[in-house]
């Protein structure tokens, strides 16, 4: 998708819900949710698309101990590891996700779909393609808006990094 999607995490996850939680850009949990691969536990072990998963998003130590152990995590301890972007209490959850998506929603949708490309492509690179890649992202991207206006901004002392978004205006087709 090009859009970004975030993951709201308020029940538990396990085996293949590990699949769906890492098929989003963004993961918040409440931090009482909690996640395990339990298959070890009756016989089997996380198969299909949840080992491919597991091997592309946690380091290997993280990801065999759950695999092999069958033992559940907290959500604070997903976020340690790298599963989820972060564990919040469960009272804040809604509140931090709808902030997350107010701020991307100040974005100009170009550089969201970007970034994501540049990402997702280049992750699964190697460096020279990556550089291409991320080469003709970034021409695409400055076409799709005319140019680079939130540098012109900048230069123009009308936008300062760090302090929310340029104003932006999709470029018309």
């Amino acid at each position: 998708m090009p859009q970004p999607v975030i993951a709201r995490i308020n029940g538990w996850v396990f085996g293949g819900g590990f699949t769906v939680v890492t098929g989003c850009d963004i993961a918040i949990a409440a931090d009482d949710v909690q996640f395990g691969l339990s298959e070890v536990n009756f016989g089997h072990f996380p198969g299909g698309e949840v080992t491919i998963v597991l091997t592309e998003h946690l380091q290997p130590k993280h990801g065999l101990y759950y695999a092999l152990t069958g033992k559940t995590m907290n959500a604070k301890e997903a976020e340690r590891i790298g599963l989820i972007t972060k564990a919040v209490p469960r009272a804040d959850l809604d509140k931090e996700v709808m902030e997350i998506a107010n701020n991307l929603k100040e974005k100009a949708p170009s550089a969201l779909n970007a970034v994501k490309e540049a990402w997702y492509y280049t992750f699964y690179s190697n460096p020279d393609v990556a550089y291409e890649l991320s080469n003709l992202i970034s021409d695409k991207a400055k076409q799709a808006i005319g140019g680079r206006p939130g540098l012109q901004q900048f230069a123009r002392k009308e936008y300062r990094p760090g302090l929310g978004s340029y104003k932006f205006e999709e470029k018309k087709q």
